[in-house]
């Protein structure tokens, strides 16, 4: 053919794309080719080594850069903003078109109008499911007498717990007679003094015996907390504005504390006065004489007399917190306070280790527990000449002054030590292998902690028997080190194993995990593992071992997809070959012409429409995610996992917290269908996907008792959808959509009034519908300039 006739013939095949409207950007068009045509086929201008070709991705026509400078959404390229021509974009945006998922303002009236429509049909069909599954008896586990049926509830979780008090009044009275008020903790932060003498009085008159306060300035009303006085059971603080005289206050009035917290606390210890008037000190005396926990973290102004009163005031303490109080142990800091020619005398303005030894010496035939981390005077050697001294729990985390022969010398004075936490402590596997050997068959511990630490010949640690908690985040270790470890050490009894930053072979690795017991293992944390180490084939090695999870953790491990989620064999992979891709959309008349982004776009989408229909064909896989059906929390944030892993790779059906953040290959469809399986879920992340408001609605219409979303950067999501949230779930109570671009300040504003539950709200970077940021984020004008003074009269 010659190239005038060819020049007609793609002329007249462009044409029959532009006349028909119905298929224009649902299907991809025949590109006219590059030699076809020596100038546009728009303006007719030629084409040069300045003037370049172009095509239009809506109809295929070879035009200059000028007249393909326009951009629509294409629904064949799931709806990507592509480059067109004039002629498409005027048809693409005209009102006979069918309605397409642009982002754009003009089409914000008809997304709200179909966002309506579909809350509609929703609310209508879960009216109907109701009504059909109404009971018409009634139920046989309420007539269970009240005492057998409080036992049965104390077996649920606490969010269980918290949905049975909703049932009938006759629940709501056997939640009572459990353990939930017990249990449960309200926590108030970040609420002003009205706000918080409101909170306070809603939850006076109610069984609730644990307090929480964090960020908030403190009031002190005795009517208030003499309700409560026999009730309150744990009181914590944290970060609060509150003076001393006010938590004396307190503390004379509250008579059956069993747990006081006193975190950063700063006005609290800043004078010194605190518990300085003894009628105050026998009254509190007298309250605290039960108190079985006293935390006192990051208190900066805590000195020796102030430890001494405290503890003085709780004869029958149990577990003492200390962490980040800048304990001393200095020689010249015993000089300057405690002179050679004085008997030694309590500081009034440090808090010095010696005295601190003293206090535990003090309290050793009830203390169990001791947290000094994050501290640098800790000598263990001192601590271990205390008489008596038999500690279950030590927490010694980045304690960079702890020695091996100290750490010895404590776990030989206390042998029931069940919890050791040795992280960042560097100086006590700082020795020969043989030291480090000698140290792991002295712990007894059943709970070990061995984070950011160098330990060589780390495979001794096998000779820890019965362990039952292993944490080794951030290990600097060889791998082969770890692998040894695992292979000698005895994980029958393990039931967290939390490892990130983990780097060793992963063959290796997962050879290792097969042939081991690992039954009564619930949690498991590999995330940021090394490049080739958290990969599919060690994913499928651990959901055969490990069949008994509840808690998965993935998090940013890039070689993490589908293949070890859904549990894929090599032999299962040849329909993902190019050469059967490319024939596939040959036989369907999908001639691959475009950009590369857009054939690898449109290569990917068939990839996975080809693999759910193969699997469907064989029936739902029998490996890799499908096999933990115990799990609770699963985290595959920053993976390569798609919407085949949501639709067929996951059957968790008590599964309540799910992490999808940064999985950028996310559909509306397999995020439904996996809605649809698992409507306990109470906690979604999915920040940074692309997920629309039709997919978040109807994804959220199967999820009743959902309490937490997390959408930050979800491109997609605009104003539309966060209205129709309240309709949809009005039972949130933690949202965050902060920096979402087509979500306008207003619309937050507006979600945050109208969601009765909502108790905490994230919306920064959020611009105003006038396209600018609010008056309170700019910067302030600036000022005119001082007007010069006036001229001097002679």
């Amino acid at each position: 053919m010659s190239t005038p006739a060819l020049v007609g013939a793609c002329r007249s095949r462009s044409s029959d794309n532009v006349r028909s409207e119905l298929k224009l950007g649902k299907e991809a068009p025949v590109w006219v080719p590059d030699t076809a045509s020596i100038n546009c086929q728009e303006c007719r201008k030629n084409f040069t080594f300045l003037v370049r070709r172009h095509h239009c991705r809506s109809c295929g026509r070879l035009l200059c850069s000028q007249c393909s400078s326009f951009t629509a959404p294409l629904h064949y390229l799931n709806w990507t903003v592509s480059r067109v021509c004039q002629s498409c974009k005027i048809l693409l945006d005209s009102p006979g078109h069918p309605p397409q998922r642009s982002r754009s303002l003009s089409s914000i009236a008809s997304q709200e109008e179909n966002l309506s429509k579909l809350v509609r049909e929703m609310q209508v069909e879960s009216f109907r499911k109701r009504s059909c599954e109404a009971p018409t008896t009634s139920c046989l586990i309420s007539s269970l007498p009240r005492e057998i049926l409080s036992k049965i509830f104390n077996f649920l979780g606490h969010s269980d717990k918290k949905v049975c008090r909703h049932v009938c009044q006759y629940w709501s009275q056997v939640v009572e007679t459990s353990d939930f008020f017990h249990t449960t903790i309200v926590h108030i932060k970040d609420v002003n003094p009205d706000k918080a003498r409101e909170l306070i009085d809603r939850y006076k008159s109610s069984h609730f015996e644990n307090l929480r306060f964090s960020r908030t300035c403190m009031l002190m009303v005795p009517s208030v907390w003499g309700d409560m006085s026999e009730r309150l059971r744990a009181l914590e603080l944290e970060d609060c504005e509150i003076t001393e005289k006010e938590v004396t206050s307190i503390l004379q009035i509250l008579v059956n504390l069993r747990t006081l917290s006193l975190v950063n606390c700063r006005d609290v210890f800043i004078s010194g006065t605190f518990l300085s008037s003894t009628a105050d000190r026998l009254q509190v005396r007298k309250n605290l004489s039960a108190l079985k926990q006293l935390t006192l973290n990051e208190n900066k102004y805590l000195s020796d007399i102030l430890l001494i009163r405290i503890t003085d005031c709780t004869p029958v303490l149990q577990y003492l917190r200390l962490s980040g109080c800048n304990i001393m142990n200095d020689a010249g800091i015993y000089l300057k306070h405690y002179p050679t020619s004085q008997e030694i005398q309590a500081s009034p303005s440090v808090l010095t280790w010696r005295i601190l030894v003293q206090v535990v010496g003090n309290l050793c035939r009830s203390l169990r527990g001791l947290d000094v981390s994050k501290n640098t005077g800790v000598d263990l050697e001192l601590l271990s000449e205390v008489p008596g001294l038999n500690l279950h729990e030590l927490i010694l985390s980045g304690c960079g002054s702890v020695t091996q022969q100290g750490l010895l010398r404590i776990l030989r004075c206390s042998p029931q030590l069940n919890k050791l936490n040795l992280n960042m402590c560097r100086r006590t596997f700082s020795g020969l292998p043989e030291a480090n050997t000698a140290l792991f068959k002295e712990i007894k511990a059943k709970k070990l902690f061995l984070s950011v630490l160098s330990v060589s010949n780390f495979h001794t640690v096998a000779h820890v028997q019965g362990l039952t908690h292993l944490e080794m985040n951030g290990l600097d270790s060889p791998g082969s080190e770890i692998v040894s470890a695992f292979q000698s050490l005895n994980t029958k009894s393990l039931v967290t194993l939390k490892a990130r930053f983990l780097s060793a072979p992963c063959q290796d690795l997962a050879n290792v995990l097969k042939g081991k017991d690992f039954s009564s293992l619930c949690k498991l944390d590999l995330s940021s593992g090394a490049e080739n180490c958290v990969t599919d084939f060690l994913l499928q090695a651990i959901c055969v071992s490990m069949r008994n999870l509840t808690c998965l953790n993935l998090s940013n491990n890039s070689k993490i997809s589908d293949i070890g989620t859904i549990g894929i064999s090599s032999e299962n992979m040849s329909p993902n070959s190019l050469q059967e891709i490319k024939e596939l959309m040959n036989r369907n008349n999908r001639i691959p012409l475009g950009s590369k982004f857009e054939n690898e776009m449109k290569a990917s989408t068939l990839r996975r429409e080809m693999m759910v229909e193969s699997l469907l064909e064989q029936g739902l896989p029998e490996a890799g995610l499908f096999l933990l059906t115990k799990l609770v929390e699963l985290n595959l944030s920053y993976t390569a996992v798609s919407s085949l892993t949501l639709k067929i790779g996951i059957s968790a059906p008590d599964l309540r917290s799910c992490n999808l953040e940064s999985c950028t290959v996310i559909e509306d469809a397999g995020l439904y269908d996996f809605a649809i399986r698992h409507t306990h879920l109470e906690k979604l992340m999915l920040g940074a996907t692309p997920v629309t408001n039709t997919g978040l609605i109807s994804c959220l219409s199967c999820l009743p008792r959902l309490v937490c979303l997390d959408v930050t950067s979800c491109k997609q999501l605009s104003s539309a959808g966060l209205r129709a949230l309240s309709q949809v779930a009005p039972q949130i109570e933690r949202l965050s959509i902060s920096n979402c671009a087509n979500i306008s300040l207003e619309a937050a504003r507006s979600a945050e009034l109208s969601l009765p539950n909502l108790s905490s709200i994230q919306y920064h970077g959020l611009q105003s519908e006038h396209g600018r940021f609010p008056q309170y984020l700019s910067p302030p004008p600036p000022r005119a300039p001082t007007p010069p003074p006036p001229p001097l009269s002679n």
